[in-house]
């Protein structure tokens, strides 16, 4: 799929032997063409990616509708992936992906 915000690299990571890691501006821009991938989960396997994502370890709830009403909703501050961003619907389902609360990471 293709979507509308901006990719870019930040920081290194220790498990990719110090490569980059890739982000999602959280800027829609029509403009913008990063390609992507998109998998039928549900809410649950999203909160399990997020927990692992922002290496947390006790419960953790996505608040699903206050994404889609502002297209993000950070659940995890100063946190590599932190922000669930909305990006869309296809098939009557939303699209969410995992990125940073800003949009640019130094």
């Amino acid at each position: 799929m293709y979507i509308n915000y901006e990719l870019y690299f930040a920081r290194a990571s220790k498990n990719w032997d110090n490569g980059g890691v890739a982000f999602i501006r959280m800027t829609f821009s029509p403009t913008v063409s990063t390609t992507g991938r998109n998998y039928l989960i549900t809410k649950g396997q999203l909160i399990d990616i997020a927990k692992q994502g922002t290496n947390t370890v006790s419960s953790l709830e996505l608040d699903f509708n206050k994404a889609i009403q502002d297209g993000s909703y950070i659940f995890k501050e100063n946190s590599w992936y932190g922000n669930l961003l909305y990006i869309g619907q296809q098939n009557d389902y939303p699209i969410f992906t995992l990125t940073n609360e800003s949009d640019s990471m130094n």
